[in-house]
């Protein structure tokens, strides 16, 4: 099981049967780029999560964000398609992924599953999140 969102990205190209270079080239990035994410600590940015969600649509962000649940999407009607979809424009220009990001955020933290992970790994005894 992949521990962590950079473990899970590269984890991509495997079963998309591509190389890592392909890969990290589809995203916009240099070779290397997920290992010196690694390397350093470090997790992707929102505008390649932005990028991520438009080359590679059929990925659960569930899953890549959190580690929850499988690779592959089987709900046609996640949260971040709806998101999308209701204000497109919102996404479009420099704060595009920003707003995404936030948004999808936003969303995840609606949602109990999220709430009590992020209970368990902050150890705090949060009840809800606005």
């Amino acid at each position: 099981m992949e521990d962590n969102i950079v473990d899970r990205f590269l984890s991509i190209p495997t079963m998309e049967g591509i190389s890592k270079n392909k890969f990290e080239a589809s995203l916009g990035k240099a070779s290397g780029y997920f290992n010196v994410l690694k390397k350093n600590g470090s997790t992707p940015s929102a505008e390649i999560l932005q990028i991520f969600i438009s080359e590679y649509p059929k990925y659960s962000l569930r899953w890549i964000l959190l580690g929850e649940g499988e690779p592959l999407r089987k709900d046609e009607k996640v949260s971040d398609k709806i998101i999308m979809m209701e204000e497109p424009e919102k996404y479009v220009g420099p704060n595009g992924a920003a707003a995404l990001f936030v948004d999808l955020l936003m969303e995840g933290l609606k949602d109990p599953k999220v709430i009590k992970r992020i209970q368990e790994i902050t150890g705090t005894s949060l009840q809800s999140i606005p």
